[in-house]
């Protein structure tokens, strides 16, 4: 799994120059995929079933969601726009096991995208590095209205991004479940923000999808969750939401988005949970 995920840093590495003004979100996926099979690797996600009845299999490599959407945009020919906010989601299968890592990018200045070389190697959870940064973001919408669109779409990439690193703290060996969605909730709530509900975190490993599941809520309805032991290996990934936590599925049975319309952001890492430090698997060795 970890050369799984070193794979997949590094196809973050080659498709960051391509998310600029002007770019096809099919031209980040033809990166991604050639990435991928040059490494002697496949695409986790192409041609995976769908959930909704009368789904196509998923056409391509990588999920390429913008602005108001959160997760599974499929690319196409689609056009960036100076502003737009850009979460891509990319699953790496090599060796029998699979990696799952997420980034949001504001279009424009990209700048430093945080971790995902690792923020100093693999299992350093200490720092979350910089993230996209760009004046004259796009879309509107999101908590309290006092604040720009670029002010807006800078501060829920930061948010989303920091509610991970906060979450993996609760990623220790005798832990539940719900110890990392009560960290990641509080953050971004305390924000103004919303996490998204009827999408979640998941296990991983010789299949994309395994439990647990990963809130990145509490419900206080249910049982408090798996208990963490080391050797488990987990997909956290909050999904962010600058208005309300309502989604929608589009026609195209894939494309997720906020039912409000506003922005969403999406951040994911990979995690091997190792006693009371937690390893970043999907990161450059």
């Amino acid at each position: 799994m970890r050369r799984a995920g070193d794979i997949l840093a590094r196809c973050f590495f080659a498709v960051e120059p391509v998310v600029a003004e002007g770019a096809r979100t099919l031209d980040i996926d033809r990166v991604v995929r050639e990435f991928i099979q040059k490494s002697n690797a496949v695409p986790s996600f192409l041609g995976v079933k769908g959930m909704v009845e009368g789904a196509p299999d998923y056409p391509a490599g990588a999920c390429v969601s913008i602005n108001e959407e959160v997760i599974h945009g499929i690319p196409g020919p689609r056009a960036l726009r100076l502003g737009d906010v850009v979460s891509i989601d990319i699953g790496v299968y090599y060796n029998g096991y699979h990696s799952d890592m997420a980034r949001t990018f504001i279009v424009g200045d990209i700048g430093d995208v945080g971790d995902v070389g690792g923020a100093g190697g693999a299992g350093d959870v200490g720092s979350s590095g910089g993230v996209g940064s760009l004046s004259g973001a796009g879309s509107s919408g999101g908590a309290g209205g006092t604040v720009g669109a670029s002010g807006l779409a800078r501060s829920l990439v930061k948010v989303t991004e920091e509610s991970f690193w906060i979450g993996l703290r609760g990623a220790a060996a005798g832990k539940r479940v719900d110890e990392i969605s009560r960290l990641i909730q509080g953050h971004v709530e305390a924000a103004g923000y919303s996490v998204v509900r009827d999408y979640v975190g998941h296990g991983i490993g010789a299949i994309m999808h395994e439990p647990p599941q990963i809130p990145n809520y509490m419900d206080r309805n249910a049982r408090r969750g798996a208990r963490l032991a080391s050797g488990m290996t987990l997909a956290i990934e909050p999904m962010v939401n600058a208005g309300g936590y309502g989604v929608e599925i589009l026609p195209d049975k894939w494309t997720v988005v906020t039912a409000d319309r506003s922005l969403s952001a999406h951040y994911e890492n990979t995690v091997l949970v190792d006693g009371d430090e937690p390893l970043i698997l999907s990161a450059a060795i």
